[in-house]
């Protein structure tokens, strides 16, 4: 494994060409003192200590209460709900092909209290994503990848996130119109 590494790279306790030796020599030189050495050397009679972790260790840091992982866990928990309404949305399509009465009474089984509740839920993790998604794009041009340039300089990020919520705002009042309007 260490003939891959540089020479700058390897350990400086041995000469280079004793670092591809026998690594069961100490053991086995124990063994043979002990009077034990038909005892096996395999990988099997050594174990790696692994630290117990709790199963709650993403909502902890250093004893805190991690705000950054939860959000981000968050964030990818907003994507199913995303999914979720993306497949009610293709079968209330499937269910237009089949007729009027059957599309009738799916929409009227969408006004029971559980489908509200889902509606609302998707509703709150939609524009919780999109929110998170257009400040993502600020960060990556303040981290200096330069997304938007002009000439030879970079867009400033305020007006990254000027113009991606302002889009986003102008994309709303648009659908809302035409959606309250037909």
């Amino acid at each position: 494994m260490l003939r891959r590494l540089s020479q700058t790279r390897r350990s400086r306790r041995s000469h280079s060409t004793d670092q591809s030796g026998n690594h069961n020599q100490p053991r086995q030189i124990a063994c043979h003192a002990l009077g034990k050495e038909n005892m096996m050397l395999d990988s099997e009679t050594t174990k790696t200590y692994t630290r117990p972790i709790s199963k709650a260790w993403w909502l902890r840091d250093r004893g805190h209460f991690n705000r950054r992982y939860f959000m981000f866990l968050l964030r990818e928990l907003t994507s199913v709900f995303v999914a979720l309404y993306v497949v009610l949305f293709i079968y209330e399509i499937f269910l237009l092909t089949k007729g009027p009465d059957a599309h009738a009474a799916f929409r009227e089984s969408l006004s029971s209290g559980p489908w509200i509740a889902f509606h609302v839920i998707a509703l709150l993790f939609a524009l919780y994503h999109s929110w998170t998604w257009l400040g993502l794009t600020t960060k990556m041009q303040a981290a200096g990848r330069g997304l938007v340039k002009i000439g030879t300089k970079t867009l400033p990020p305020i007006f990254i996130a000027l113009g991606s919520y302002g889009a986003w705002i102008v994309a709303t009042i648009v659908i809302a119109y035409l959606f309250l309007t037909l």
